[in-house]
């Protein structure tokens, strides 16, 4: 067998490599593949058990899951706090719930959630990787923000510009382009493209205060 043929099945299930299983592509932007929803759920209640402790006969989550979950209980759910249990088989309920039947928005915006508040040290470079395997459409931008890309290239492209703004003094185009990627994860695109021109807006106000853009151009040329 050609070395070519062998790095192909490598790649691929013994039923994709024998055709009876189409080869895998990129999902959709609202797509959620069963691999998808298994791959991320594994990650997730692995974080949450590992983080338990036994305090009676019941394991009870620990002190940093009890915080998110509690968190998305109340301020995402939107539920009373006192419903909350710390108990470890009633706390993840709700998020199995969620990968388990979710639509994209409730397993993407569930996963933003936790990581817009302060997760464990980790948990956005997993999410990451863990997307990259799945061929989602999404990756983690800045750290906390999910946004559908077109390509890795894209990505590339987008996390090297909050990187170049983050190294200067453009905090208020980091706050736009953040938002911008946050309403085009949203599918808001409107909106994402009025935060992106007030991203391009506020870096011109910093490196040339009559607003002049050519100006603005030529400083950093």
């Amino acid at each position: 067998m050609a070395d070519d043929e062998l790095k192909r099945r490598a790649g691929l299930s013994f039923e994709q490599a024998e055709g009876i299983h189409p080869l895998p592509t990129q999902l959709k932007r609202t797509e959620v593949a069963p691999e998808l929803r298994a791959v991320l759920w594994e990650f997730v209640y692995s974080r949450i058990e590992a983080n338990t402790r036994r305090t009676d006969i019941y394991r009870h989550v620990g002190e940093t899951w009890n915080r998110l979950l509690k968190l998305v209980h109340v301020r995402r759910d939107h539920r009373a706090t006192d419903e909350f249990s710390t108990k470890f088989a009633d706390a993840i309920k709700a998020p199995k719930a969620v990968f388990a039947n979710g639509g994209y928005a409730q397993i993407y915006g569930w996963l933003q959630f936790i990581l817009q508040n302060d997760p464990p040290a980790g948990f956005a470079e997993k999410v990451e990787g863990l997307l990259r395997y799945c061929r989602s459409p999404y990756r983690v931008v800045d750290g906390n923000v999910l946004c559908p890309i077109g390509s890795d290239q894209e990505a590339t492209a987008l996390k090297q510009a909050f990187l170049d703004i983050e190294r200067t003094s453009l905090s208020g185009s980091r706050e736009h382009l953040r938002s911008a990627a946050a309403e085009l994860g949203a599918g808001n695109f409107a909106d994402s493209v009025r935060e992106s021109i007030h991203a391009v807006e506020s870096a011109v106000r910093v490196l040339e205060p009559s607003g002049d853009f050519s100006k603005a151009l030529s400083k950093q040329a």
